[in-house]
């Protein structure tokens, strides 16, 4: 496994090498305008003493001021001397006696002025000039080498200070974070970890829930089993055995149903898909032929209409699958003995009755292509329950129906509707369906 990367010695070392590239790049600068500019005043001083010794009108002579190598040397010369006549007049570089001088010659009213100094020495009091200009420089640099890596520890602080108060929090805490005082570029990376959190709480939140519900709906059917049982031990009579054992296997149907269905939701919650082009009206007609017993069982007047028999989704084909089927489940189960259910497939929304409320909506820029409406000539959905009835093990037959009692369910399947349309990225929309002769029962639209 690759090791991490330490964001603030990263930073720490990308600041210094960045200053010091920075203050040698002005450092040369700094020291080549240094010496260029200290070079130009030699030279010009060489220039403004030659014109102070021409305003006192001296006397032709030659002499030397100064000690050692920094002295300079004046040659005071009348018309007729013939020395340095072919040095040009103003600034020059000439070899006189073996040596490199810099040169400034004036001549004015017959009389002719040099003024030289060794190239060397100016040259070498140039660069010590220009090395002291970098003395600043460098001071600076170094007061930043020093401070920058502890003033970004110090920076820092608040993450490390977060680090530590989740490490010792204890596992089940996942209260956010303290973010009052981090840094303005940090704080968003700081409010999304919060806001995972919170995600993260109520997922945890409803997954207990639905635990807990899921734990009282399977107590309550294996009690009733435990006590059929138990009653059937007692019995003696053959007639009242089998009646007993009908009623048992029943019980034990559904109780398999609502495990099997309990487990379908766990693997939708961790599922993650193995996403490829399916052919929907196929899935369609699949969904259809599983359920053919109960179809034909409650003599229901069925219809299909596929406009789109070639149109593709890409898309996991087991959940669509279980998609579909659970919703054509749900209106056979509602709908009445010789009720009617029909089904279209299309890509115009002109072919299907107007849609009605989004109950499960995913964000997408992009307008849905494919339509999928299963309306039901069944018992419907009040307006007001249109969100509650996708909540685990919520039956509002049995509440808001009282004619309708004996409909029997586990309260999972909308549950499984709803999960399947988010990883799924599918729209659901209900309305009340409207038929020829009939209105009143449920319309179910799946836009993909």
């Amino acid at each position: 496994m690759k090791q991490p990367h330490s964001l603030q010695l990263k930073l720490i070392t990308t600041t210094l090498s960045v200053l010091l590239i920075s203050a040698l790049l002005a450092g040369i600068f700094a020291f080549q305008r240094t010496y260029e500019e200290t070079d130009d005043l030699f030279d010009e001083n060489l220039e403004n003493i030659a014109l102070a010794i021409l305003t006192t009108r001296p006397s032709p002579q030659s002499y030397r001021t100064g000690d050692g190598d920094d002295g300079l040397w004046v040659d005071i010369l009348d018309k007729n001397h013939t020395n340095f006549a072919k040095l040009p007049m103003g600034f020059s570089t000439a070899i006189i006696d073996g040596e490199r001088f810099s040169v400034y010659k004036l001549a004015q009213n017959h009389q002719t002025i040099i003024v030289r100094q060794r190239h060397d020495s100016q040259d070498e009091l140039a660069t010590l000039a220009a090395l002291h200009s970098l003395i600043p420089l460098l001071i600076v640099s170094g007061i930043l080498a020093i401070f920058t890596p502890f003033l970004m520890w110090r920076e820092f602080r608040f993450v490390r200070r977060a680090t530590k108060s989740v490490s010792q929090r204890d596992v089940h805490d996942l209260s956010p974070l303290p973010v009052e005082n981090f840094p303005k570029e940090i704080l968003p990376f700081a409010v999304a970890i919060n806001q995972l959190l919170v995600k993260a709480q109520e997922d945890i939140d409803t997954q207990k829930r639905f635990i807990a519900d899921a734990s009282h709906e399977l107590r309550s059917p294996l009690t009733a089993i435990s006590l059929q049982v138990q009653r059937l031990q007692t019995l003696t009579d053959l007639d009242k055995i089998k009646i007993g054992l009908n009623k048992l296997a029943k019980s034990v149907a559904q109780n398999q149903d609502l495990v099997e269905k309990l487990l379908t939701i766990a693997r939708l919650n961790g599922k993650t898909g193995n996403y490829k082009p399916v052919k929907i009206a196929n899935i369609l007609k699949n969904s259809v032929n599983l359920l053919l017993p109960i179809i034909n069982e409650k003599s229901l007047n069925f219809e299909i209409d596929i406009k789109q028999e070639n149109a593709t989704l890409l898309i996991d084909e087991t959940v669509l699958l279980l998609l579909i089927k659970n919703i054509i489940q749900n209106a056979i189960i509602y709908t009445p003995n010789q009720g009617r259910i029909a089904i279209i497939l299309s890509d115009k929304k002109q072919d299907l009755q107007e849609f009605g409320e989004c109950v499960i909506h995913y964000q997408n820029n992009h307008p849905s292509k494919l339509f999928l409406q299963i309306k039901d000539s069944g018992i419907g959905i009040k307006k007001a329950d249109y969100y509650k009835v996708f909540e685990p093990f919520t039956r509002l037959s049995q509440n808001n129906h009282s004619d309708n009692s004996e409909i029997k369910g586990t309260g999972l399947g909308l549950s499984i509707v709803k999960t399947v349309c988010e990883n799924s990225k599918a729209n659901l929309y209900l309305n009340t369906s409207l038929f020829e002769n009939h209105s009143g029962g449920l319309c179910v639209t799946l836009a993909f």
